[in-house]
């Protein structure tokens, strides 16, 4: 999307205020209500935004403005109920003797000044692989209907009209550059005080977790204004909890020591009046072009920069989009886990299929890889 300076600047200025809990400034001359609501959808802070923008002497247009109310009104509902199930979750999972490690988003909207500011889409929880059937079978006797299960990482549920949970078989899929770090991180959690089958990072390694997770959005499709916000959110309210030495210490095995400076530099350049250098800019114009689940655009350009702009790397790619690991395709093709033989034939039927179902995504990805001015 097209994106004025002073529409990002401003939407900067509104979360502010609300997270200060402050009077914001009124809207200036030269961006609209419609830019201001459509710039916050796309990185999903829009009802964060709306309770700065309630408080305005001057309102949004009354469509709009209802529109606006209906969606932080609806998520307001929409999170009591996430926790509220997030806790039946945990307590069933208990009771059948199911181990949990609740991640990112269930602990953050915790954090914010209000439960619904932070929105979130779904429930991320982790699971041993050789309980995920025992989480299926209790999360259908919540009313929770199968999405997707063994196809991936994790599996998911659905629940209408709000709830959608996926349960993580590992914390990362196997082709990420981070997968190993986390590859026993079992060893890594501490069970709850209160219940047993609970599990917890240290606030140590849910803040590593934090900024693994928002790397891995960063190089793969982009990721937006939310994930340096949670950085800027979780630091003002566990900064005196950290271990700056194991930190650097796990960050440089990650070679994440770096890019965790700029992300803290830009959560201070936007929500504590930071300083701003190249870097920092850099970070700033490549999250709030990217909207909070990224572009697919952006994901082939990076996919493209890793395996090299000349002609010899744009083949590459798409031979590794052509012909995926096996790993990855038994989760689309489970009969090959024990007919690994047909690992070719299965290649063929997911081409015909693409070409079939998928013609238009396939010219657009061709499109980004040989348009000579992509970048970033």
């Amino acid at each position: 999307m097209t994106i004025k300076k002073e529409t990002a600047q401003y939407l900067l200025h509104l979360l502010r205020a609300v997270l200060y809990g402050t009077i914001p400034q009124e809207k200036p001359e030269g961006i609209s209500f419609d830019e201001i609501f459509e710039f916050a959808k796309f990185h999903s802070v829009e009802c964060m935004a709306y309770y700065a923008i309630e408080q305005l002497e001057e309102q949004p247009e009354e469509i709009l403005k209802q529109k606006w109310k209906n969606i932080r009104d609806q998520n307001i509902v929409k999170s009591f109920v996430q926790i509220s199930e997030k806790n039946n979750i945990l307590t069933a999972f208990a009771n059948r003797g199911i181990d949990v490690l609740p991640l990112k988003g269930c602990l953050l909207k915790e954090m914010y000044p209000k439960l619904d500011i932070r929105q979130m889409s779904d429930l991320d929880m982790l699971v041993k692989e050789n309980q995920m059937r025992a989480a299926r079978e209790e999360l259908e006797s919540l009313g929770y209907q199968v999405e997707h299960f063994e196809t991936s990482n994790h599996d998911e549920y659905k629940k209408m009209p709000y709830m959608l949970v996926e349960v993580h078989r590992e914390m990362l899929p196997q082709k990420s550059e981070y997968y190993n770090y986390y590859e026993n991180v079992w060893n890594k959690v501490k069970r709850d005080c209160e219940n047993q089958y609970t599990f917890h990072f240290s606030w140590d390694d849910y803040y590593l977790f934090l900024i693994v997770h928002f790397a891995k959005h960063y190089y793969s499709g982009g990721t937006g204004i939310r994930s340096i916000m949670d950085i800027y959110v979780f630091l003002k309210q566990h900064q005196q909890d950290l271990h700056e030495t194991y930190l650097q210490k796990e960050l440089n095995k990650l070679g994440l020591a770096q890019f965790r400076k700029v992300a803290e530099q830009l959560a201070d350049h936007w929500f504590a009046d930071g300083s701003v250098n190249n870097a920092i800019e850099e970070m700033e114009v490549y999250v709030l072009t990217s909207g909070v689940y990224g572009t697919f655009q952006r994901s082939v350009e990076n996919q493209i920069e890793k395996y090299g702009d000349s002609a010899g790397g744009k083949m590459r790619y798409i031979f590794s989009r052509t012909f995926l690991d096996y790993k990855t395709m038994c989760n689309s093709y489970p009969v090959l886990k024990t007919a690994s033989a047909l690992l070719p034939v299965f290649w063929g039927i997911r081409l015909i299929s693409a070409l079939i179902h998928k013609q238009e995504r396939i010219r657009t990805e061709l499109r980004n890889i040989f348009d000579n001015k992509q970048g970033k």
